[in-house]
């Protein structure tokens, strides 16, 4: 809670068959993240492998977190599913604060990758984000989840996500890889800046039932033989 926390080159794994978060009944809060952070605390991890049962990260706080976000060069994967319990479950890292940057990291979730939310300077360089099934099931959700106002911009990487989530009623040709909307708890809804990236679909508000179209002076482009990944963001 405030100042900084620096992760260099540390590996931590976060008991990947934990899935439970919240309030216990004995009223005694908990949380499995790996990492969680408050209000105006600095994150910055680099060179780290990251493997939890819920959240890699995680920011507490709701509408008060206003530190920076730092994450670089690499790994973080959570294997939580609706399917575990049917009651607590995660995208792979949750995200506030008042700037956030991610370069070159690889967010692997089933639940989820990537959920920012209010955070009106993000963005997202490089890398790539995904989400896959368990064996078995149709539970994969989004690489990366845009909520509560925030603001998200995307100038690379790869987004793919397992399954299409969109209802069928938006022309996204492909999977639900980058999309916004109010969380399903009433929240504003987020936005996504489109300047550059490939992804497995293309993005949308799930609220709204609006696909995005690219920033000025960009547009979207199929790519052939891309296997998961359908379209990239490209300058006109």
């Amino acid at each position: 809670m405030g100042g900084e926390c620096v992760i260099d080159g540390v590996t931590l794994i976060n008991d990947p068959e934990y899935h439970w978060h919240g309030n216990s009944s004995t009223g005694h809060p908990y949380n499995s993240a790996a990492i969680a952070y408050w209000n105006d605390a600095n994150v910055t991890i680099k060179n780290a492998r990251i493997i939890s049962g819920e959240f890699t990260v995680c920011g507490m706080g709701r509408d008060v977190a206003s530190g920076e976000i730092t994450l670089v060069d690499s790994y973080f994967e959570s294997t939580s599913s609706n399917k575990d319990n049917g009651t607590h479950w995660a995208y792979a890292m949750r995200l506030f604060g008042s700037k956030v940057r991610i370069d070159g990291c690889e967010v692997k979730g089933i639940q989820g990758g990537i959920s920012i939310e209010s955070c009106q300077d993000a963005v997202i360089s490089s890398g790539k984000y995904y989400t896959v099934n368990t064996p078995g099931q149709i539970d994969a959700f989004y690489a990366l989840y845009i909520t509560n106002g925030a603001k998200v911009t995307i100038t690379g990487g790869e987004f793919s996500a397992a399954n299409d989530r969109s209802g069928g009623g938006l022309q996204i040709e492909g999977t639900s890889a980058v999309v916004s909307g109010d969380n399903d708890v009433d929240l504003p809804t987020g936005s996504v800046i489109l300047k550059g990236g490939k992804f497995s679909g293309k993005a949308y508000n799930h609220t709204t039932s609006v696909v995005y179209e690219p920033a000025t002076g960009y547009k979207w482009q199929t790519i052939e033989g891309g296997g998961d990944l359908k379209w990239e963001v490209v300058a006109e």
